[in-house]
């Protein structure tokens, strides 16, 4: 059956209504017309300036897009009007790349946005409506301000991010998001503008490197309270302490921890450090080694003359006076 042109009309209107445009495929058919071709051969009558005045009337009362710039700008906007809605119902457009809406690929649509505002081809008046519905632009950069946020929170209640890597607060991974810092830094990943931020709420990049400076803390204190570390009543310290020592040994520490440990008059050979720091009074040593010397010419030119002796008990004397005076 042929339809009239009213009627094709009243079959592009329920189109409209419904879908909110008459942006339709060629190939498009409903009720056996083919409207998609329809609404093609309306935009060529309009070329032609062939079409009335009557019913370019009618066709623009639903918005029909006469040229392929009017038809991308039509488009653009009713996408950009079911962005708006998003944002109105959800607070943001934080929209997964496969979502959905009314079978239109609204994720997809958001992320090409984002890409041709990095590729420099967004007008700028369109990047001004998306950011009148907090657009964001670097969905990386804002997760990861997201979670400093937390990070900096956690830090102003607990003071430090030794934070378990199972944590979760908001339904957010804190604790992995940390480790996933760290091996970023490890691996020379991370910018130096997220390296200050971290620094600056207490990040620690190297857990056993931070335990280790704790007992060096623990050990100065100590050294400052009695001026040695010849410890004996702190069984912790003093393991510590025993292991640097077998670091030393092994060649293991660092020139660093060498120079702050001897900073502290570290004693690395116990041994070593007894026999230089003996009890010898060294204060009047030359005026005995004088004594002793004077001892032995009084006894040289005593018995230098004698060199026989009666019997063995003179020769015992003889030591036993010289030991005498010696001592």
């Amino acid at each position: 059956m042929q339809l009239t042109w009213e009627e094709k009309y009243e079959l592009a209107k329920e189109y409209y209504a419904k879908n909110g445009n008459l942006l339709i495929p060629r190939s498009y058919v409903v009720n056996n017309i083919r409207l998609g071709a329809w609404i093609a051969t309306q935009r060529d009558f309009y070329k032609k300036g062939i079409l009335s005045k009557d019913r370019i009337d009618l066709l623009e009362q639903i918005n029909i897009a006469w040229t392929v710039l009017e038809k991308k700008r039509s488009s653009w906007n009713e996408r950009y009007e079911m962005a708006k809605k998003y944002y109105k119902e959800h607070g943001n457009l934080l929209i997964s790349q496969d979502y959905e809406i009314d079978g239109f690929q609204l994720g997809r649509w958001i992320h090409e946005q984002r890409q041709d505002k990095n590729n420099g081809i967004l007008s700028s008046s369109h990047i001004d409506m998306l950011n009148d519905i907090k657009m964001v632009w670097n969905v990386q950069e804002y997760n990861w301000q997201l979670n400093y946020a937390l990070a900096k929170k956690y830090y102003e209640e607990y003071h430090n991010l030794l934070i378990p890597k199972n944590y979760t607060v908001n339904n957010h991974s804190l604790g992995r998001w940390i480790a996933t810092q760290k091996a970023a830094y490890r691996n020379n990943k991370i910018t130096l503008e997220h390296q200050r931020l971290l620094e600056n709420i207490g990040m620690i990049w190297n857990i056993d490197e931070y335990k280790w400076h704790l007992k060096y803390e623990l050990a100065k204190k100590y050294y400052e309270e009695h001026q040695n570390l010849i410890i004996k009543d702190n069984k912790i310290l003093e393991k510590w302490l025993s292991a640097q020592k077998t670091a030393y040994k092994k060649g293991k520490l660092s020139f660093q921890k060498i120079q702050l440990l001897e900073n502290i008059n570290m004693i690395w050979d116990l041994r070593d450090y007894h026999f230089k720091n003996s009890q010898i009074d060294t204060s009047n040593l030359k005026f005995k080694l004088q004594k002793l010397e004077k001892i032995l010419n009084e006894l040289l030119e005593q018995y230098s003359n004698d060199y026989k002796f009666n019997s063995q008990k003179d020769i015992h004397n003889i030591e036993n006076e010289f030991i005498l005076r010696l001592k």
